[in-house]
């Protein structure tokens, strides 16, 4: 356990059934950071304003912090292998902690079926 309460044992590809073209990464640090406001998008998806996430807007692809997307981004669906329209998105008042995780050697990792890393 790297933070108390959080028990990362079945966090490996071998939980994966389909592990043909995955990259290996490992989890160095989860630290517990507090927010004071979350960004939902279309109704469900919950991230903090200081994560980002790979995003495409026209022709460019790139990570873009959560705080900074509007409707003309698309987001990529690490799931079902495609980019998603934002059709709503929403900030929401929320003060308590979340965990920040930090990768090595990747600093991303799949979160709520996006790509995600925490700005660093």
């Amino acid at each position: 356990e790297l933070v108390s309460g959080i028990d990362t044992s079945e966090w490996f590809t071998s939980s994966l059934t389909d592990v043909s073209d995955t990259e290996e990464t490992f989890i160095s640090s989860i630290v517990e950071e507090v927010v004071e406001e979350l960004i939902v998008i279309n109704g469900s998806l919950h991230f903090s304003k200081q994560q980002s996430v790979l995003a495409k807007k026209g022709e460019l692809i790139s990570f873009v912090k959560f705080e900074n997307l509007d409707e003309s981004y698309q987001l990529y669906s690490a799931l079902n292998r495609e980019w998603i329209e934002i059709a709503r998105l929403e900030k929401m008042s929320f003060i308590d902690k979340v965990n920040m995780i930090k990768c090595e050697p990747y600093n991303w990792y799949i979160a709520d079926g996006l790509i995600v890393n925490n700005g660093e």
